[in-house]
Protein backbone atom coordinates (compact mmCIF):
# COMPACT_ATOMS: atom_id res chain seq x y z
CA UNK A 1 0.00 0.00 0.00
CA UNK A 2 1.47 3.65 -0.84
CA UNK A 3 1.41 6.00 1.47
CA UNK A 4 0.89 9.67 1.16
CA UNK A 5 1.92 12.17 3.15
CA UNK A 6 0.67 15.91 3.09
CA UNK A 7 -0.48 19.00 4.95
CA UNK A 8 -3.44 19.33 3.66
CA UNK A 9 -6.36 16.70 3.06
CA UNK A 10 -9.26 18.39 0.96
CA UNK A 11 -11.81 15.63 0.54
CA UNK A 12 -14.68 16.92 -2.50
CA UNK A 13 -13.15 18.85 -5.96
CA UNK A 14 -16.29 21.55 -6.26
CA UNK A 15 -15.75 24.78 -5.81
CA UNK A 16 -15.30 24.92 -1.90
CA UNK A 17 -12.75 22.23 -2.05
CA UNK A 18 -11.09 23.63 -5.30
CA UNK A 19 -11.14 27.07 -3.47
CA UNK A 20 -9.66 25.80 -0.39
CA UNK A 21 -6.44 24.10 -2.24
CA UNK A 22 -6.05 27.05 -4.21
CA UNK A 23 -5.95 28.77 -0.79
CA UNK A 24 -3.62 26.18 1.01
CA UNK A 25 -1.14 26.11 -1.97
CA UNK A 26 -0.67 29.63 -1.79
CA UNK A 27 0.08 29.85 1.78
CA UNK A 28 3.08 26.98 0.55
CA UNK A 29 1.51 23.86 2.23
CA UNK A 30 1.23 20.49 0.54
CA UNK A 31 -2.23 20.04 -0.61
CA UNK A 32 -3.76 16.37 -1.67
CA UNK A 33 -7.35 16.52 -3.14
CA UNK A 34 -9.35 13.50 -2.92
CA UNK A 35 -13.58 12.72 -4.40
CA UNK A 36 -15.70 9.95 -4.50
CA UNK A 37 -17.56 11.22 -7.50
CA UNK A 38 -16.65 8.92 -10.69
CA UNK A 39 -14.62 11.60 -13.13
CA UNK A 40 -17.64 11.48 -15.44
CA UNK A 41 -20.18 12.63 -12.82
CA UNK A 42 -17.55 15.19 -11.44
CA UNK A 43 -18.49 16.78 -8.14
CA UNK A 44 -21.77 18.82 -6.92
CA UNK A 45 -20.53 22.64 -8.33
CA UNK A 46 -20.63 20.49 -12.13
CA UNK A 47 -23.89 18.82 -11.40
CA UNK A 48 -25.64 22.24 -10.19
CA UNK A 49 -24.17 23.67 -13.36
CA UNK A 50 -21.89 26.09 -11.39
CA UNK A 51 -25.20 27.63 -10.14
CA UNK A 52 -25.17 29.43 -6.70
CA UNK A 53 -27.33 31.56 -4.62
CA UNK A 54 -26.70 34.07 -1.85
CA UNK A 55 -28.65 36.35 0.14
CA UNK A 56 -28.61 39.71 -1.57
CA UNK A 57 -31.04 42.72 -1.18
CA UNK A 58 -33.47 41.12 -3.95
CA UNK A 59 -33.11 37.56 -2.37
CA UNK A 60 -33.58 36.98 1.37
CA UNK A 61 -32.02 35.07 4.21
CA UNK A 62 -35.64 33.14 4.72
CA UNK A 63 -35.77 33.20 0.80
CA UNK A 64 -32.67 31.98 -0.06
CA UNK A 65 -32.86 29.07 3.38
CA UNK A 66 -35.97 28.09 1.32
CA UNK A 67 -35.21 27.84 -2.07
CA UNK A 68 -31.87 25.83 -0.65
CA UNK A 69 -34.23 23.28 1.44
CA UNK A 70 -36.40 22.78 -1.60
CA UNK A 71 -33.91 22.25 -4.37
CA UNK A 72 -32.09 20.04 -1.66
CA UNK A 73 -34.92 17.35 -2.02
CA UNK A 74 -34.61 16.42 1.59
CA UNK A 75 -31.29 15.77 1.27
CA UNK A 76 -29.90 18.32 2.36
CA UNK A 77 -29.20 18.95 6.59
CA UNK A 78 -31.33 21.43 7.76
CA UNK A 79 -28.57 22.69 10.75
CA UNK A 80 -26.32 22.89 8.02
CA UNK A 81 -27.79 24.81 5.77
CA UNK A 82 -29.17 27.48 8.27
CA UNK A 83 -25.28 27.98 9.25
CA UNK A 84 -24.55 28.70 5.42
CA UNK A 85 -27.27 31.13 4.76
CA UNK A 86 -26.60 32.69 8.24
CA UNK A 87 -22.69 33.28 7.55
CA UNK A 88 -22.03 33.35 3.89
CA UNK A 89 -21.19 36.73 2.95
CA UNK A 90 -20.20 38.30 -0.26
CA UNK A 91 -16.98 40.08 -0.82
Amino acid sequence: MEELNTDVLVIGSGLAGLLSALEAERAGLRVLMVGNSPLEWGPNTSLANGAFTVSNSHFSKEDHLQATLETGKGLNQARQVKTLVSEVRMP
